[in-house]
């Protein structure tokens, strides 16, 4: 059964959101309208709506019983893991702090967010930092590659704030 992420994002149109790192290898073009099985979606937000989107998306396990919905919170936020057999279909991450970043950022990158397909998204300054923290942890090639062909709307100056202006330089001009 297909998960409507659709309506899912409708549902939280109103609260102050964006969906990061939606641009990479596994997203489909047609995200929301399709998703990646086994894969999910980060989705930042204001600490102060947490336990109001938290509630809206609970509210998602009646919707689907054939799934076996699992929920995880911790340090970092809320996930909402819906599974087949002991295997992922889909998760639903909810974040409300980013390793790396002050508050203050994550708030200034939410308040500035552009809608694309029907949902929020960073402007790429923004979602470049994102990229760049995830790139440091995890060294997936996506992250990497999406700092290089976006390292034109980088903000030198945030950069450098930030503490992360060597680090970009450092990506930007990898093979």
């Amino acid at each position: 059964m297909h998960l409507d992420i659709i309506q899912f994002i409708a549902d939280i149109k109103d609260f102050s959101y964006i969906l990061i790192n939606v641009d990479t290898p596994y997203m489909p073009k047609d995200f929301p309208e399709s998703y990646p099985v086994g894969k999910d979606i980060d989705i930042l937000i204001v600490p102060e709506e947490y336990e109001q989107i938290k509630n809206k998306t609970e509210l998602l396990i009646a919707n689907y019983p054939f799934y076996d919905c699992k929920v995880i919170e911790d340090t970092l936020g809320y996930r909402l893991r819906f599974e087949k057999k002991n295997k992922l279909h889909f998760q639903i991450h909810i974040i409300t702090t980013f390793k790396g970043l002050p508050l203050i950022f994550l708030r200034k990158s939410i308040q500035e967010r552009r809608l694309v397909n029907g949902y929020y998204v960073p402007l790429r300054k923004y979602e470049l930092i994102y990229r760049l923290l995830k790139y440091r942890v995890g060294h997936k090639k996506w992250h990497k590659k999406y700092v290089q062909m976006n390292a034109q709307y980088a903000s030198i100056l945030l950069l450098k704030t930030l503490k992360l202006y060597d680090f970009f330089k450092e990506i930007r001009n990898a093979c």
